[in-house]
């Protein structure tokens, strides 16, 4: 009884595979596959099996039989199923992922001519909840499966809402993080000049002002709670970013990491803290009463500097 099972399951096996060689064989082939040609590229299976593989390929429609009317003979091809246009297209969407895709893409991937034809096809398929649009921050209607979520990268994030900026989350947003910044530059400077004159084992690292989007992100988290929309780290980014080109951060490269502090030369020029020290490659040497340098004969704390 074990035995006959075992036989049973192995000729499943054998015609399973035999199946599949025999259909690659017809599919690699530019025109239909004929008899002949396929007893040959097959010589060492016997009859008896490849006529079953054939048969089950005929019988489950992925191959058709037709007669060669110069030679009357068998040849085999390999049924491709008609698509619709809306499968088509669908299958351009999905390959597009979360990054979505646009009109004219679609037009061209899916070989459709006509952009009304394609209207009529993405509106069937947003009926049908398969796709969905949205709008990106470069003001293009792109297409999506209904269940993703676009990239950020196309929506632009919380700061974005359908592809246009979120004026009064951006405002806060730089608000918040600036707060921070200038927080962290004004005790790095306090507690630097609280030990610029001790040994120079003591004197403080000045790249402790210095903070990446992702510290920012973490230490500002209750300031953000209160704001509309998933604020995440990219968006906070993206606000140092802006804050940068404004020309009220600094920023540089720590290893693999890029880091802001604040910049001091955007400050307004009556504050207490606008003082070139902080950013001054002398000040280890900077002694009161020095010869050398000193802050009597400092060219930066001028009067008229100010």
């Amino acid at each position: 009884m074990a035995s006959t099972s075992a036989s049973s399951v192995k000729s499943d096996t054998s015609v399973a595979s035999l199946k599949e060689r025999i259909f690659n064989i017809i599919q690699s082939s530019k025109n239909a596959t004929s008899e002949d040609e396929l007893q040959m590229q097959m010589s060492n299976v016997d009859k008896s099996q490849r006529l079953m593989a054939l048969t089950s390929l005929l019988a489950e429609k992925k191959i058709r039989v037709f007669a060669d009317p110069r030679k009357n003979k068998p040849h085999y091809e390999v049924i491709v199923e008609d698509k619709s246009l809306d499968d088509v297209v669908l299958e351009v969407i999905k390959e597009a992922g979360h990054n979505g895709i646009w009109t004219k893409d679609i037009r061209l991937k899916a070989e459709i001519t006509s952009y009304v034809i394609v209207n009529k096809v993405l509106k069937n398929l947003e009926n049908k909840k398969l796709i969905k649009s949205v709008k990106s921050i470069s003001n293009r209607k792109l297409y999506v499966l209904y269940d993703l979520i676009p990239d950020e990268t196309v929506t632009g994030g919380a700061c974005y809402e359908a592809g246009l900026i979120r004026e009064d989350v951006v405002k806060n947003l730089k608000a918040i993080c600036m707060q921070f910044i200038f927080k962290r530059f004004e005790d790095s400077y306090k507690h630097m000049m609280s030990v610029i004159h001790s040994s120079d084992d003591a004197v403080s690292n000045n790249d402790k002002v210095y903070c990446s989007a992702k510290e920012v992100f973490e230490k500002v988290q209750k300031d953000i709670a209160s704001l509309s929309g998933d604020i995440k780290e990219n968006d906070i980014e993206h606000i140092l970013n802006i804050l940068l080109y404004e020309g009220k951060l600094m920023r540089q490269e720590f290893g693999r990491s890029l880091k802001f502090r604040y910049n001091p030369y955007n400050r307004d020029k009556t504050d207490l803290f606008y003082a070139p020290c902080m950013v001054c490659h002398l000040y280890k040497d900077c002694k009161p009463g020095s010869a050398h340098v000193s802050p009597e004969n400092c060219h930066y704390l001028s009067v008229e500097k100010f």
